[in-house]
């Protein structure tokens, strides 16, 4: 697996929520948490959560409402 961040794409935000389609050992978003760990630390201390989702059968929309949600019940 190959991950290429561009760390400019979020140099302006503040807060920064993954998706990801699993878990486990081959699991994307665990790659790409970690690279942010180890080489762009500024980068992960912005990630203030993830969310698995099956993305190939949702729209934008449905991400941005899983969004919303998360946002909702997470900054009471």
């Amino acid at each position: 697996m190959y991950l290429i961040i561009d760390a400019s794409a979020v140099s302006g935000t503040k807060k920064i929520l993954i998706f990801g389609s699993s878990t486990g050992s081959s699991s994307a978003m665990d790659y790409l948490l970690a690279d942010l760990k180890e080489h762009h630390p500024d980068i992960q201390e912005r990630v203030v959560g993830t969310v698995v989702v099956n993305e190939q059968h949702m729209s934008e929309d449905q991400l941005l409402a899983q969004a919303r949600t998360f946002y909702a019940t997470t900054e009471r």
